[in-house]
């Protein structure tokens, strides 16, 4: 049973890197600038904002 339990935890943590990757935030006044993390906008510095 543990190897199962360790196996499901790698698995859902793989998943959730995965997940992590695909979100891209953006700008709400520059929608041109693009990050694939949160940050603040190098032209006005406002926080960036998922992109959904």
């Amino acid at each position: 049973m543990q190897k199962t339990e360790t196996f499901h935890q790698e698995m859902t943590a793989t998943k959730n890197q995965n997940m992590d990757a695909t979100k891209t935030y953006t700008c709400s006044m520059h929608p041109e600038v693009i990050s694939d993390k949160p940050g603040k906008c190098p032209k006005c510095g406002m926080e960036l904002i998922e992109k959904k």
